[in-house]
């Protein structure tokens, strides 16, 4: 059903977070392969809790409401926007987008319902935080990095830590990482926005300080 889907390949995004492995991000591509062809109402938008190939029903159910658990709608909504951040393929945002739409009334007459939805809703109307840290050959000299990026609050962003010789392989699947590299033989960070890179530094500190910056809606 849609949330074996969405769930598994949110954890698969987590996973290509944590560990750079490309592996995963190809998987979370595939799964959601499979939400397109058999889950998604190109009509309406959103996401049938059914197959279009499972046992007929007389309602197929489009689930939102965010309890214990979130819908397998949010998450999934959520997931294309982390994909399309990743691949740069626009038809994932155009996903989300009419997903959105579809749930709009819903998030406006009952938000408290919906809080997962929402988050997306923000990343979608956010400029999402692109990070790429690169390390030279061995992976040394991250670590300040990443402690600055722990203690900065960021919703909305993506992160990729990889190194120096991995990236020509990467950048093949997330071009956004395409001529990155650890300047000097020394860690590297670059903050981007839209495709758009802040000057690329090697300086924890300054690092810090392009994390902080924010922008309001539509800027």
């Amino acid at each position: 059903v849609l949330d074996d889907y969405a769930f598994v390949a949110a954890g698969l995004l987590d996973l290509f977070e944590a560990t750079g492995d490309r592996t995963w991000l190809e998987r979370a591509v595939a799964l959601h392969g499979q939400l397109a062809d058999r889950f998604w109402d190109g009509s309406a938008g959103g996401y049938f809790f059914t197959a279009a190939d499972a046992e007929e029903l007389l309602v197929r159910d489009k689930p939102s409401y965010d309890g214990a658990e979130p819908s397998g709608n949010s998450v999934a909504v959520a997931d294309l926007l982390r994909l399309y951040e990743w691949t740069g393929r626009s038809r994932y945002r155009e996903m989300a987008e009419k997903a959105l739409a579809y749930f709009a009334r819903e998030m406006g007459a009952r938000g408290v319902a919906v809080p997962k939805m929402l988050c997306a809703l923000d990343a979608y109307l956010d400029k999402t935080k692109e990070i790429i840290l690169v390390a030279p050959k061995g992976g040394a000299g991250l670590g300040p990095f990443l402690e600055r990026l722990r203690a900065t609050y960021l919703p909305n962003r993506i992160l990729l830590v990889t190194t120096e010789d991995e990236v020509r392989d990467l950048a093949s699947i997330v071009p956004l990482v395409e001529d990155k590299r650890a300047r000097g033989g020394k860690a590297t960070a670059y903050v981007c926005e839209d495709r758009v890179c802040e000057l690329p530094t090697t300086d924890p500190q300054t690092f810090a300080e392009q994390l902080k910056k924010v922008h309001a809606y539509g800027d």
